[in-house]
């Protein structure tokens, strides 16, 4: 059984300075600040959807971004979730 994270369907607006993202809801009218790390995972899973939670992790838990601890991948995937920007599926892979 494998996770997935897929964009929603919701019409957003997207602006970004650097490392980090403002999005738009224009469904709920709430706007949402997104870290550099909520906003690179938000921004791959716009790339390539969907994209598996594991593969996700171990991405972003690589060589080059050792600082980065698993638990807060997933609080951000949690956050992108719970605001309705992403939205999560079991799969039979």
């Amino acid at each position: 059984m494998a996770l997935l994270l897929r964009l929603t369907k919701r019409p957003i607006r997207e602006r970004r300075w650097g490392d980090e993202t403002v999005v738009f809801d224009t469904y709920s009218g709430e706007t949402h600040h997104l870290t550099s790390l909520a906003s690179a995972m938000f921004r791959r899973v716009a790339a390539v959807q969907p994209v598996e939670f594991d593969a996700i992790c171990a991405e972003f838990v690589g060589v080059e971004n050792g600082a980065i601890e698993p638990e807060e991948i997933g609080r951000a995937a949690a956050r992108l979730c719970s605001t309705g920007l992403l939205w999560m599926e079991e799969s039979e892979a």
